[in-house]
C-alpha cells in the first residue's frame, strides 16, 4: 500500500509467494515497464535474485 500511495501512477507487481521466484511473471512485467524498482523490507533478497537472473533492477540504492 505504501508504494501505491507514494507512486499512484506506477505499475506495481506485488509478489506474495517469492520462492521459487516467479521468473516468467517477472519477465512479463519487465516488458511492460521502463524501469524496474524493487521495494522490500530489510534485506535486498528479491532485488538480488531478480538481478541474478539478468533483469535490470534497482531498489535499495534509491529506497533504503
Amino acid at each position: 500500500m505504501y508504494c501505491r500511495e507514494a507512486f499512484p501512477e506506477a505499475s506495481i507487481l506485488k509478489l506474495g509467494m517469492v520462492w521459487p521466484l516467479p521468473c516468467r511473471l517477472i519477465e512479463e512485467f519487465v516488458k511492460k515497464v521502463k524501469r524496474l524498482f524493487v521495494v522490500e523490507e530489510l534485506d535486498s533478497f528479491l532485488e538480488t535474485e531478480i538481478a541474478s537472473r539478468g533483469f535490470p533492477v534497482t531498489g535499495k540504492k534509491i529506497f533504503p
